[in-house]
């Protein structure tokens, strides 16, 4: 009969420890001040084409590369913007560098956006200066405008696609985005009515639509077997 041996464990084995967590990703961690100036300063010198070519590099920079916002975040940012005067794009430059790294992100942001573009610009003017009476310029701008036109579809879809994601469960949002959508155009349209109105009807028919349909649940008919 063989003796009983009792076994040995080394009691360092015998301890378990949670698996660490990845890092995360190193694009959502919150971008370095030289990083912010450094993707800023990429728009500024890259973004031909206007506002709408700002506002599209804007979105495949901070939101689809780097993810240092989100799509809802872009928009209700894009959003704010509208409802201060000026130049828009510099207010939203300068909101996007406050939220990632306040103050001095801020400056950053709009040193980065503006010496660039405000060179470039200077040097665009005195050449097209020497060639706007040619045929070959002129013909050649409609063809430029037509781009911008098709980004600019692509550029609105893009802020329009988080409110629509969002009421996708409910159709009454969906109605509501559209409600207002046509109701401003066609105000618009019709009546040329000072931008600020048609601020505050979308504004207030967006705040007592969510505010109805908290209060009254969507029910989803069922169909009876």
């Amino acid at each position: 009969m063989q003796p009983h041996v009792k076994p040995c464990w080394n009691q360092s084995l015998m301890i378990t420890s949670k698996p660490a967590e990845p890092p995360p990703e190193p694009d959502k961690l919150e971008p370095s001040l030289f990083n912010l100036f450094r993707e800023w300063f990429r728009i500024g010198a890259t973004s031909f084409g206007g506002g709408i070519s700002v506002l599209h590099m804007i979105d495949m920079t901070f939101v689809q590369r780097h993810a240092w916002i989100t799509a809802t975040q872009n928009s209700r940012l894009f959003a704010m913007c509208q409802l201060a005067p000026g130049i828009n794009l510099l207010a939203m430059c300068l909101l996007i560098g406050w939220h990632l790294r306040g103050a001095r992100g801020a400056l950053v942001s709009i040193l980065g956006f503006v010496l660039p573009s405000a060179a470039i610009t200077m040097l665009v003017s005195l050449a097209y200066s020497r060639i706007r009476d040619l045929p070959a310029a002129r013909h050649a701008l409609r063809g430029v405008f037509a781009a911008i036109f098709g980004l600019g579809l692509v550029a609105d879809w893009r802020f329009t696609q988080p409110l629509v994601m969002q009421a996708r469960h409910d159709p009454r949002r969906v109605a509501l985005l559209l409600l207002i959508l046509l109701g401003s155009a066609v105000c618009y349209w019709l009546l040329h009515p000072s931008v600020l109105i048609l601020y505050a009807f979308g504004a207030s028919t967006g705040a007592f639509g969510a505010w109805y349909c908290a209060r009254v649940p969507f029910k989803r008919s069922t169909p009876e077997a």
